[in-house]
């Protein structure tokens, strides 16, 4: 039977195969651009299942797939068969559709025991890879995130019920105004809002456990979230780091003449965690994920990489790469307004998208 998957499932296997035959990673800059001289030396990649692990060890001339716990030697498969069919995946991952099969890697793929295309069982990143420290001699695995500009930007932060912020509508505005209002929906909503005089003011948090989660990061992560999420919706800026500087401007924590590298900070650690690790409706106890790094399939096929030791440049990338995006009103229950007792009260959803 074929795999099928999208271009994000697809280009999670394009990643398998291109580190297997190429055996580096090379390290980006914050714009996606290589850093001279700067590489990460590839000795094995590890596929996690249920019941086992295949190990696939980069030689100068092949791969040899073996098989944890028990250890024995599948195959060895050479790495210019490997070369040639993520050429292969590639152009099909480019040309494919919502949901697309690639019958040309059908018998490596059998060879490389790779099963289903994205291992969803895993409670780790996308890909694990032992890095070979060519100074010390020693090797580490860690693992890593993919994201793919094959296809649709990726979601950093999917929209669900979790991520809705709720806010009660304050200000002098004229009450039958507002009763008026109330067939408008999403941004046209509360640009109304406020064009007639009226306020959001942030009154708390949806799903108790997303809250958990921001106060991991900081105890005033709520608001901060909370305050980006109204000012994009007010039409200050679609990018994260547009409405960053409005979000400084505004202060809502009150840190005056430190506002701007405390927010600039805070937004970049929440973009950071997100990336890496923690997800809206799911208990995080802080840790990274994918604590080796981030690795990024450019819009060519390239791949370059950013290990947990350029963490600046990560943040600085996610920052001047992430947008706010609107979800579906209806499926996330937001948008519009209603009564809670006496007030009228609006959620809004937070979803970040990269660009």
């Amino acid at each position: 039977m074929s795999l099928r998957g999208n271009r994000g499932e697809w280009s999670e296997v394009y990643v398998l195969l291109r580190t297997l035959a190429e055996g580096q990673l090379q390290v980006s800059d914050h714009k996606l651009d290589a850093v001279e001289g700067s590489v990460l030396h590839v000795a094995e990649i590890i596929r996690q299942h249920p019941d086992c692990a295949y190990h696939y060890t980069i030689n100068a001339d092949d791969v040899v797939v073996s098989v944890v716990p028990d250890g024995s030697v599948l195959e060895s498969i050479q790495r210019a068969e490997i070369a040639e069919l993520a050429d292969v995946a590639l152009i099909a991952i480019r040309r494919g559709g919502f949901s697309f099969d690639i019958p040309e890697l059908e018998t490596l793929l059998a060879k490389l025991r790779v099963t289903e295309l994205k291992l969803t069982g895993s409670k780790k990143g996308d890909i694990d890879i032992r890095i070979h420290d060519l100074s010390t001699a020693s090797t580490f695995a860690a693992a890593y995130s993919i994201k793919s500009q094959l296809g649709s930007p990726s979601t950093l932060l999917n929209a669900s019920g979790a991520t809705n912020f709720e806010y009660e509508i304050v200000g002098d505005g004229d009450p039958e105004t507002l009763a008026g209002l109330k067939h408008l929906k999403g941004k046209t909503l509360v640009q109304q809002l406020y064009a007639n005089g009226f306020k959001l003011k942030y009154v708390g948090m949806c799903n108790v456990t997303f809250e958990d989660n921001l106060r991991m990061i900081d105890g005033q992560m709520p608001v901060i979230a909370a305050t980006l999420l109204r000012l994009h919706y007010e039409g200050r800026g679609a990018r994260v780091a547009e409405v960053l500087e409005a979000l400084i401007e505004e202060d809502p924590c009150g840190y005056g003449k430190s506002s701007e590298l405390q927010y600039r900070h805070k937004v970049k650690t929440l973009l950071h965690v997100v990336a890496l690790g923690m997800t809206p409706a799911r208990e995080w106890d802080g840790s990274l994920i994918a604590g080796g790094g981030y690795v990024v399939v450019k819009e060519l096929g390239q791949l370059v990489c950013f290990p947990s030791a350029r963490v600046d440049a990560f943040r600085d990338h996610l920052l001047d790469n992430t947008k706010f995006e609107r979800a579906s009103t209806k499926r996330h229950r937001y948008g519009r307004l209603f009564e809670h007792e006496g007030t009228t009260r609006i959620r809004l959803n937070l979803q970040v998208r990269s660009v």
